[in-house]
């Protein structure tokens, strides 16, 4: 995985990250961070199921920078055809 420096933010001044609740946004959160070598602590574990049916094309920039963009590709599929129904 490739690490990626973070965008607007000052690292450097961080010294560590709790994050509480490790829920899908929580540990991309985290792994974002740990990316960026800062240290994180997840206070409260729970059980990682995703639970968005779809993600929003907003989403898959954040994904691509993660380095997470091709797995979640692979695991569903990428719709490009879309209806105007108005």
């Amino acid at each position: 995985m490739v690490k990626q420096e973070p965008q607007g933010a000052n690292v450097a001044a961080i010294d560590s990250v709790a994050i509480v609740g490790a829920d899908s946004v929580g540990r991309v959160t985290a792994l974002g961070l740990t990316q960026a070598e800062v240290p994180v602590a997840i206070g409260r574990e729970t059980v990682f199921t995703p639970r968005a049916i779809t993600y929003h094309w907003s989403a898959l920039e954040g994904l691509s920078r993660l380095g997470l963009l091709e797995d979640a590709l692979a695991l569903g599929f990428a719709k490009q055809d879309y209806a105007d129904l108005a």
